[in-house]
């Protein structure tokens, strides 16, 4: 994934109130895996139950001028040799 929205690299802020999407949440530093619930498990044919764990890492892609100017990428690999599961299963 490609973006020059900080929004998705950045942890919340502490102290800001959970979101529907918290257990999907893409920051830098975190490790998806196991069950994701959307709005704590209140909206069913969302959740995701993933085999292995998914280390997220937002590298710096290019930094142009002016706002909104910083672009980074996001690559998750998925496989035996990444540590990662074969697939991603919803349930």
């Amino acid at each position: 994934m490609l973006s020059n929205e900080a929004s998705l690299w950045a942890p919340p802020h502490p102290g800001r109130r959970r979101t529907r999407d918290h257990d999907f949440r893409i920051h830098h530093g975190r490790g998806l895996e196991g069950t994701l619930l959307w709005a704590e498990g209140t909206y069913e044919p969302n959740t995701c139950s993933l085999r292995g764990t998914y280390p997220l890492k937002w590298e710096t892609y290019s930094e142009q001028s002016g706002a909104g100017g910083e672009f980074r990428y996001l690559a998750v690999f998925v496989g035996s040799s990444a540590g990662g599961a074969d697939d991603a299963t919803g349930t």
